[in-house]
Formats: structure tokens, C-alpha cells, sequence
């Protein structure tokens, strides 16, 4: 899957996007994966970055006026 991006809307998923990064990284090595945190008050954030060393990037919508889907 060489040029694709997977886009995971968050808000709030400390207790699930570690394991979710860990398996779609797994599975598509090779695509790019964005999450798109909507302001979450846990520890999403910090977690999405400590995975960022590989295919994952973070973008901080919490300043966005409109926010979720």
C-alpha cells in the first residue's frame, strides 16, 4: 500500500490508539497514518507523538472552531 494515507479521527482514545497504531503500522508499513485529535483531554496526544518516530503524524484540530466529524 506505497502513497496511502489512513486517517484516524480521535478524541479521548489513550486506552485504544496505541495498539491501534501498533496494528495498522504492522499491516501497512508503508503508508503514512495521520491522526486527527480533536482537543482530547487524556493522554491521546502524547501517545500518538511518542509513535510519531515511524509512519504517524498528529494534527492538532483542538483550536479548530468546528470540531468532530
Amino acid at each position: 500500500m506505497k502513497d496511502c494515507s489512513i486517517i484516524i479521527p480521535t478524541l479521548n482514545e489513550e486506552e485504544n490508539i496505541s495498539e491501534m497504531l501498533d496494528v495498522l503500522s504492522g499491516m501497512y508499513p508503508d503508508s503514512e497514518i495521520i491522526v486527527a485529535d480533536d482537543g482530547s483531554s487524556d493522554s491521546t496526544q502524547d501517545i500518538v507523538i511518542s509513535h510519531s518516530n515511524r509512519n504517524v503524524v498528529l494534527l492538532d484540530r483542538s483550536k479548530e472552531d468546528v470540531k468532530g466529524l
